[in-house]
């Protein structure tokens, strides 16, 4: 179990010309060995719906996206670890449009400063730079404004943005693409002199305990869906488990506040004898979570302009998975509409610096699903699409 929790990651291979939803070739990668151009049938036989696991999947494996799904829809309680200090308490309280793993309207809050000459300080002594909204009581709620003024940090050096819940659909094949695919399209010297230069992000991947090139996340941060939802279970519930076993203190040492505010031994989300944690079974859950189904290319004319005019430079309509212990997951192909790649987004940056990513630069969001999306961009300054 623990196994298929962990999900290997192997296999690669070159860059081509690829299908699209119409049927069509577009240049930029090669198909996959078994010829496949993606299954679009759930296992009822129908259309695959939002929610519906990836066709294929194993009986045991089946059962381990049921599984993962009530522990991400469900709510967590004080005793169960929940807090001190929290953004939501479930997973779902974020991700449920239109089902459970979609996106959603709620945004959470991240801050920091700049110092010096413009230096980036995330504020990580203070309980930054994501800020938490909720708590298990008033005395253990997190005071960004407070902070501020107690650190005595000016107005003009104050950072504080939204960003918004992004959908889960999909994460499994996108956590299967190869690190070299990825890096294969990257140029962050823009060598080849077409004005664009995205980067990969190197990061340390708490789950594998090795480097892997990032994928999710705004700033591609994070390389694994088991790190992904440690991560999260930490900063978003508060509830530490055996990844990330540190609370966060609400408004850091001004006073420290763990001792009145934790109530639960940590780490919270203790393993089971099969060393699986809650939070690897959530990870399972959006792993085998399918992708959006691809509708009717109805207008060809206007996928030909997204690529004369540049769009898939950056928004790569296909890339396809290596070969994977899953067979549900190998040598498939993702429609997802992003290189994964870093890139400088000039003021459409949040200016909040991640390991190796900068304040401007953001990973390339992949477009897939977007008639789900309530609204566009990291913070939804977008609107919703008509």
């Amino acid at each position: 179990m623990r196994r298929i929790a962990r999900l290997s990651v192997a296999g690669s291979f070159a860059v081509g010309s690829v299908v699209f939803a119409g049927g069509g070739l577009v240049d930029g990668m090669s198909a996959p060995k078994d010829g496949s151009t993606g299954d679009t049938t759930s296992a009822g036989g129908g259309l695959i719906s939002f929610g519906d696991p990836i066709p294929g999947l194993t009986a045991e494996q089946l059962a381990l996206f049921e599984a993962g799904k009530v522990f991400f829809d469900e709510v967590q309680e004080d005793d169960m670890g929940l807090g001190p200090v929290f953004n939501k308490d479930s997973c779902v309280g974020c991700h449920s449009l239109p089902v459970s793993g979609g996106a959603g309207t709620i945004v959470v809050t991240r801050f920091a400063r700049f110092v010096g000459k413009g230096e980036f300080d995330p504020m990580a002594e203070y309980g930054g730079s994501l800020g938490q909204g909720s708590a298990i009581n008033e005395d253990c709620l997190e005071d960004i404004d407070f902070i501020f003024d107690q650190v005595g940090v000016p107005e003009e050096s104050r950072i504080v943005i939204n960003r918004l819940t992004p959908p889960m659909f999909g994460s499994g094949l996108i956590e299967a693409i190869p690190d070299e695919t990825i890096l294969a399209l990257a140029d962050p010297d823009d060598a080849d002199g077409d004005g664009i230069s995205g980067k990969a992000h190197i990061v340390f991947d708490a789950w594998e305990q090795t480097e892997r090139v990032g994928r999710f996340g705004w700033k591609a941060q994070v390389a694994t869906l088991d790190t992904f939802s440690a991560d999260a279970g930490l900063n978003e519930l508060g509830i530490t488990n055996i990844l990330f076993g540190e609370e966060n203190d609400p408004n850091g040492i001004l006073p420290a506040s763990l001792d009145d505010c934790d109530m639960v031994a940590d780490p919270e989300d203790v393993p089971d004898d099969d060393g699986v944690s809650k939070f690897n079974l959530i990870a399972a859950f959006q792993r085998f979570l399918a992708p959006p189904q691809r509708l009717p290319l109805l207008n060809a004319r206007g996928f030909v302009r997204f690529r004369q005019i540049g769009c898939a430079d950056c928004h790569t309509p296909i890339m396809f998975t290596g070969d994977h212990e899953i067979a549900a997951l190998s040598n498939k192909p993702v429609f997802l509409f992003s290189d994964l790649l870093l890139h400088d987004m000039g003021t459409l940056g949040d200016e909040i610096e991640d390991g190796d990513a900068t304040g401007t630069e953001m990973r390339t969001a992949p477009l897939w699903g977007l008639r789900e999306r309530p609204n566009l961009l990291h913070d939804g300054r977008a609107g919703a699409i008509p």
